[in-house]
């Protein structure tokens, strides 16, 4: 399985809500973000940690991928606390994940108190991240042993050797397991848009060394200018992991009516570059132009164009985007007939001519 969420981290009230929620639409359909919250109530107000006003006017969007990462001795003490415990993990739990920043810069907190820590929270039901460094390994390891599937589902687990000051570990590491189990992983330290290229192929050869299992990414400090969390360089992230998600796949250009079929062969193991699929009813597209645009990245990055049609129907987008395939080198593997197919372009060495799109799918492309 590809990456499957991108967790960024760090957007304070400088940042528009809303800002926020327009990445979260226009990225639904590739690989999602996930909004991070530094959950710091000693640090509320400051650069990096929003306030709590912020913190409302941004749940209240209800977005579908939220996370708090604690940080601080403040919000740990109070969950070891009976007293105050019940009314923090009241707000927590409006959260889609909570991440445990804890003893990440310093030792504040004993093995046993980050136990009660993991324990407490998770019987609670929250889904939760341990954040995996030298100083956590152990209480992780204690931890784990002994819960049952069920409960492990609950339980993602972030390779952070850096503890959030933004530096790339040398390698890797695969994903985790408990007994046959595999956890959900992520992976941070020094990630941004200017090092994904290089790094995002490392990371998932890490994580699917022996398994093709999902896992996430996560940065703060890589999408920060001048210790301002910077929108652009979030969205510069988001871009790029689309793209890479759909390097290679198969872009199908037919009418609309048929994006049931090509979405069964997503669902089926197919990997797919097109993604206007997954909107192909009335009223599913939120901007045309953007369409347009997200079209044509996806088609110069596929590995195949399969263009479909039956006969009598005519054909409008779909030609258009075959002529885009030929112009960025993608072979076009044609599949049925039809009246608006040229029969000049029809000669180009890039386009095949299929029985079935099973063909079109698996057929070598000429040289």
């Amino acid at each position: 399985m590809p990456l499957t969420l991108v967790s960024l981290t760090g957007a304070d009230d400088k940042v528009t809500p809303a800002a926020l929620a327009a990445l979260s639409a226009r990225y639904a359909k590739s690989v999602p973000p996930e909004w991070a919250i530094l959950y710091c109530p000693e640090k509320e107000g400051a650069a990096r940690y929003p306030t709590a006003a912020w913190r409302e006017s941004f749940l209240a969007l209800g977005l579908p991928h939220t996370a708090a990462h604690l940080c601080g001795p403040q919000v740990f003490r109070e969950i070891l606390d009976p007293a105050t415990a019940p009314g923090r993990i009241a707000d927590l739990a409006r959260y889609g994940r909570v991440q445990l920043n804890i003893n990440a810069r310093r030792p504040e907190f004993t093995e046993e108190e980050v136990l009660a820590i993991y324990r407490t929270l998770h019987q609670a039901g929250l889904k939760i991240i341990l954040q995996h460094h030298h100083a956590s390994r152990r209480a992780i390891e204690k931890f784990l042993p002994g819960l049952d599937a069920d409960s492990l589902s609950r339980i993602d687990l972030l390779y952070d050797e850096s503890k959030g000051t933004g530096t790339a570990p040398e390698q890797w590491p695969p994903i985790s397991t408990v007994g046959p189990i595999p956890l959900r992983c992520g992976y941070a330290g020094g990630l941004g848009p200017d090092v994904l290229e290089d790094e995002l192929p490392r990371i998932h050869e890490s994580a699917t060394a022996w398994r093709d299992l999902p896992y996430f990414i996560d940065m703060e400090s890589g999408i920060r200018t001048d210790n301002e969390f910077d929108l652009s360089k979030a969205e510069a992230v988001l871009q790029y992991v689309a793209t890479a998600n759909r390097r290679g796949g198969v872009y199908f250009a037919s009418k609309v009516k048929h994006a049931h079929r090509w979405l069964a062969l997503r669902a089926a193991g197919v990997k797919t570059a097109s993604s206007w699929i997954d909107e192909a009813g009335e009223g599913e597209t939120a901007d045309y132009a953007e369409l347009s645009e997200r079209c044509l990245e996806e088609i110069a990055v596929a590995g195949r164009m399969v263009l479909y049609c039956e006969q009598d129907e005519i054909l409008k987008g779909a030609i258009l985007e075959a002529g885009a395939a030929l112009m960025a080198g993608v072979p076009v593997f044609q599949v049925g007939d039809c009246p608006s197919l040229s029969r000049v372009f029809r000669k180009h060495h890039l386009w095949h001519e299929c029985a079935s799109v099973e063909d079109a799918i698996s057929s070598p492309a000429r040289q």
